[in-house]
């Protein structure tokens, strides 16, 4: 897994430990927040974490996601329109 910065001194809740399969997201936001809705579909979507996150944060996140998803194409190969939905 990607760390932003190798910070060992981490602690997770019970639920955060548990993890959470996610294949579809909705976002939003305003001018003070993002907000992240996530969830799982299947017959129906049940969505089960909302996050509310500051701009600069989702700048972050979102730098984090591409720095992920290179490593991911350099080492497996590009995603195709397939494995993306």
């Amino acid at each position: 897994m990607t760390e932003d910065d190798g910070d060992e001194n981490i602690a997770y809740t019970p639920s955060a430990r548990e993890g959470r399969y996610v294949n579809y997201t909705r976002i939003g936001h305003n001018q003070h927040e993002f907000v992240l809705e996530l969830g799982q579909r299947e017959e129906e979507t049940l969505m089960h974490t909302k996050l509310y996150i500051s701009p600069a944060y989702t700048h972050d996140l979102l730098e984090l996601l591409r720095q992920a998803v290179g490593e991911y194409e350099r080492e497996y190969g590009p995603l195709t329109r397939e494995e993306r939905r």
